[in-house]
């Protein structure tokens, strides 16, 4: 509340000053701060969302992977007694087509 004095103050001396201005004149000035005031919220809200960006970024990338490499899986966790078999007749290599980086999960592109 308090940052709101100091800009109540600013408006009402604004308004004392174009008071005694001519209307052709203070359409003018009335229309450059109108311009003015769209240019900033345009600008405030631009520096928002890149800041909200950067922040989930940020959250995203500082989140654990999964599995960041297959040597990081466990001996243990892999059951030698049930060998998985590929139920698709298309050899691995040929199933995987190369794909670019974008569509990849964000675990494989770091």
């Amino acid at each position: 509340m308090v940052f709101l004095l100091p800009l109540v103050v600013i408006i009402l001396v604004m308004v004392f000053r174009l008071q005694a201005l001519p209307a052709d004149i203070l359409r003018q000035e009335l229309e450059g701060f109108g311009v003015a005031l769209g240019a900033a919220a345009y600008g405030g809200v631009l520096l928002w969302r890149v800041t909200r960006a950067m922040e989930i970024e940020q959250k995203l990338q500082s989140q654990q992977p999964i599995i960041s490499s297959p040597s990081s899986i466990s001996p243990s966790g892999l059951n030698p007694a049930k060998p998985q078999k590929n139920p698709s007749p298309i050899p691995p290599v040929a199933a995987t087509p190369a794909a670019p980086v974008a569509s990849l999960p964000v675990e494989m592109r770091t």
